[in-house]
């Protein structure tokens, strides 16, 4: 058994590299279910996201606190990053 070249902080042999298939520029495969999955995701995440802030409100379950205002900013990041998927997704 030779020994063989590890590439990239990964350990990754040479060998196994030279094996991968070449990348596809020209007509790259197209992910067309990211975009109504996306949709969906979003749709649920809205969802429990009006019903926590309403429980919130209400103080049915407690004050609002600083969980809830990270959890709203990282939703609103998240809502980006949808939107983002949906017209780039194709």
């Amino acid at each position: 058994m030779s020994e063989d070249i590890l590439v990239t902080s990964y350990k990754i042999p040479l060998s196994v590299i030279n094996a991968w298939p070449t990348a596809n520029y020209i007509d790259p495969p197209r992910r067309i279910w990211a975009a109504p999955f996306s949709v969906a995701l979003l749709g649920l995440t809205t969802l429990v996201m009006v019903a926590r802030i309403y429980a919130r409100i209400t103080r049915a379950a407690g004050a609002f606190g600083l969980d809830d205002a990270l959890i709203l900013c990282a939703w609103v990041r998240l809502r980006s990053s949808y939107a983002s998927e949906a017209i780039n997704g194709e």
